[in-house]
This record gives structure tokens, C-alpha cells and sequence, in this order.
């Protein structure tokens, strides 16, 4: 068995503190519990924090190594599959006894 401390958010089987979310014991005792999921989560792993991160505009970095215009005749494309001539090959099961 493992013991769940809501308080300090540990478990016994240390997933909550490797991963930093609870594992599926530690939700069934907040569940118990009454409480939010949330308010168990790091900061982390909120939408806050995803918002917060990239609420600053992220600029492209110019790229002076290519060209700007797309140049079709530099295009190189698959070779055409040809379908070799006669009757395809079967492949037969062949006997215990045969190489």
C-alpha cells in the first residue's frame, strides 16, 4: 500500500514528485477529498504558465544562406516506377522438406 500526503504533495511511489502531477491514487484522494485537481498541479504544467511563456511575439530569424524566390527547375522529383515486364512472380509455401 502507499500513503498520500495532500499537504507537502507527496506519494509513497514517487511519481508525483518525478513527474510533478499526481498518479491515479493520489487523484482518487483528492477526489475523496472534495478539492480541485488543480490546485494539486506545479505551476508548470498550468495554462498560465503556457500563456505567460509565449505571450512575448516570437520573430523569425532571417535565413541570408538561401535564396527568397522558389526556383521550380531546381526541383527534383521521384524516379517514375516502371512495372518490370511479364507475369509477376508468385511466392509459394514451400514443404519441411524443401531449402
Amino acid at each position: 500500500y502507499h500513503t498520500v500526503d495532500l499537504l507537502s504533495k507527496t506519494y509513497t511511489c514517487q511519481r508525483w514528485r518525478v513527474y510533478g502531477f499526481s498518479c491515479s491514487h493520489a487523484t482518487t484522494a483528492i477526489s475523496a477529498k472534495v478539492d480541485r485537481y488543480v490546485d494539486y498541479i506545479q505551476d508548470y504544467f498550468k495554462v498560465t504558465n503556457f500563456q505567460q511563456l509565449y505571450s512575448i511575439a516570437i520573430r523569425p530569424v532571417p535565413n541570408y544562406n538561401r535564396p527568397e524566390q522558389y526556383e521550380p527547375e531546381d526541383t527534383i522529383f521521384p524516379p517514375y516506377p516502371r512495372v518490370p515486364p511479364g507475369r509477376p512472380k508468385g511466392n509459394r509455401i514451400k514443404n519441411a522438406w524443401e531449402k
